[in-house]
């Protein structure tokens, strides 16, 4: 990577993520309560951007899958 040449993205985020949340609980003693008060931040985060970036298509389809009627799992 050079400095300077633009954004990168990891290639196993999910990993690095989850080893940066443990690390976190290790290291600071952050509780459950916090770590989910920071994932509802994160996720809140997320959803913006995915609204912000939507194009017409992607948001049409999420409006369908909204309004079709779920499926009934039995265990």
């Amino acid at each position: 990577m050079r400095h300077g040449s633009g954004a990168y993205v990891a290639p196993n985020i999910d990993g690095i993520v989850a080893m940066s949340l443990g690390t976190l609980v290790q290291l600071e003693e952050v509780g459950v309560e916090e770590l989910i008060r920071l994932l509802a931040v994160l996720n809140g985060y997320a959803a913006r951007l995915a609204i912000d970036r939507a194009t017409d298509s992607e948001i049409a389809a999420i409006r369908q899958a909204a309004q079709a009627p779920s499926p009934v799992h039995r265990g």
